[in-house]
């Protein structure tokens, strides 16, 4: 993107592929300044089923936002994969500290995190994202950043995901038939965490259920660090197609009903209005029967996803809930049979942004697509900061180098 000021994020679902740009002149406060969608996706569950259509979705998403945001050139996005082949482990390395004062540097740092990542993965496996969750300095656990500290010895535990080498090309594929790089590859329930969780959830222990179109990603956090990260596909166009079913109504009207549900107790005279498939007639449907269809598929998503956490993560460390967020769960009641399922407290997540489109993103359905700008934007902040150290560092060690020569015997000044 011109002079780096903007940052794009790009997130390509099911049901749409959303654009969103912030402007990122100021790395400590990016402003939202467009916005696009399309409806177009040729995706399912994460995986593209038509290039070209997700091509053409990722073209008008791109289009309607840098309209949106001025007419701005975005030529770059940090992308979005998910859908059920994203998989999640968590590899461990050690090493020994070999540098003459026994301090851990930078460069230790950095080889035992890569040594962690080194893994058996079978060649359809890529690996997307890895967090380093904790070390552990000379039996010490628990050790946020070791860097400069005394060791003789160095552990880490790493948190890694990967992806279907197939599903991640074919999306960096469709953007560079769409026009635009991808300069960087986020998980899905990754970004999402980013932009709905609070670091006070994170660490005292939390799960973040993103309900989509096509997929729930999921994500559970605990002591500050990501520790499981998975994705079901069974989500908000499974609910759909409950309600088409039973109610032998066309895709598009099921949709428009699960907008329109009420509590399952609701009143018998609230109804929703509906023309059956193949009928001309319409006829009315309590909602209330509408909402019990989609209270026993909601409640089937989550105990599959509780049941599945379960044989990773010991839920008496989740002490701050679930947050629910994703277009999938702007469903009545939604929190409601996650608080019964789960048994803990769950609130609803929405992205909290800057700029004149700020509460047009506040909505669950925007938590990945503002997410992977502030991804986007940590990339930028890194690439900053490891640049300042660089030139802190020559600057240092020129320094020192000046010093020796001056306190060396004989040396003038």
């Amino acid at each position: 993107m011109s002079e780096k000021n903007y940052v794009a994020g790009l997130d390509a679902g099911t049901s749409k592929i959303c654009c969103v740009v912030a402007d990122a002149t100021d790395l400590t406060q990016p402003r939202i300044v467009g916005l696009g969608m399309s409806e177009r996706t040729g995706i399912r569950g994460g995986a593209v089923i038509d290039l070209e259509e997700a091509a053409a979705g990722i073209r008008e998403a791109v289009a309607k936002a840098s309209r949106r945001a001025g007419d701005i050139v975005i030529d770059s996005v940090t992308a979005g994969i998910g859908g059920e082949h994203l998989k999640s482990l968590n590899g461990t390395a050690t090493m020994a500290i070999t540098a003459a004062k026994d301090e851990v540097t930078r460069k230790d740092i950095n080889r035992v995190f890569e040594a962690s990542k080194s893994l058996a993965l079978q060649n359809d496996r890529v690996i997307i994202r890895a967090v380093p969750r904790a070390f552990t300095v000379d039996g010490l656990e628990g050790v946020k950043s070791p860097l400069g500290m005394y060791a003789k010895r160095l552990d880490v535990e790493t948190h890694i995901i990967t992806a279907s080498v197939a599903a991640a090309n074919n999306i960096l594929k469709a953007a560079e038939m769409a026009g635009v790089a991808v300069n960087g590859c986020v998980p899905v329930p990754s970004a999402s965490a980013e932009s709905v969780l609070t670091d006070h959830e994170r660490e005292r222990g939390v799960i973040l259920l993103d309900v989509g179109a096509g997929t729930t990603d999921v994500c559970v956090y605990h002591r500050g660090e990501p520790r499981y990260t998975a994705s079901l596909a069974l989500a908000g166009s499974t609910v759909t197609d409950d309600i088409a079913i039973v109610l032998k109504m066309g895709t598009e009207e099921a949709e428009e009903a699960k907008k329109e549900s009420l509590p399952v107790d609701a009143p018998i005279f609230d109804y929703y209005e509906m023309t059956p498939e193949n009928e001309s007639q319409r006829v009315a449907v309590q909602k209330g029967l509408i909402s019990s269809i989609i209270k026993a598929r909601m409640i089937e998503i989550f105990e599959m996803i509780r049941d599945d956490i379960g044989k990773e993560t010991n839920f008496d460390d989740i002490g701050a809930g679930v947050v629910l967020t994703g277009g999938g769960a702007r469903v009545a009641c939604a929190e409601e049979y996650a608080e019964k399922v789960f048994g803990m407290p769950v609130r609803m997540g929405v992205p909290a942004a800057e700029g004149v489109l700020a509460d047009a993103v506040a909505e669950p359905e925007y938590s990945a697509a503002v997410g992977l700008i502030e991804c986007g934007i940590k990339s930028l902040r890194d690439e900053y900061n490891n640049n300042a150290f660089r030139k802190v560092r020559g600057a240092k060690d020129k320094f020192y180098e000046w010093m020796r020569k001056i306190f060396r015997p004989g040396s003038r000044i």
